[in-house]
């Protein structure tokens, strides 16, 4: 209860090309919550950080304080890996 859960999804055409990424919140009992999305030019490595960062910011901004990150880039999940609480 209390946890906010955003799973996040980046993809990118070629190694400096059209690039999406998409994140979806859902509450503790998945209630949907909202989402966004994002196109541009940029690389796969953006796209996957970047999702993770603007689902963080659209999270407190929101106010929602224990947030719960799911995505399928190892390198995000590393970096973000420990549970994030924000006072």
């Amino acid at each position: 209860m209390g946890w906010i859960k955003f799973n996040i999804d980046g993809a990118a055409r070629d190694y400096l090309r059209i690039v999406a990424y998409v994140g979806l919140f859902k509450g503790s009992i998945s209630k949907y919550i909202g989402n966004f999305s994002f196109m541009g030019t940029q690389n796969s490595l953006f796209t996957e950080v970047m999702g993770a960062i603007l689902a963080f910011e659209h999270s407190c901004a929101d106010g929602f304080r224990r947030l719960w990150l799911k995505c399928d880039s190892s390198l995000v999940s590393k970096a973000f890996s420990s549970p994030l609480v924000v006072p």
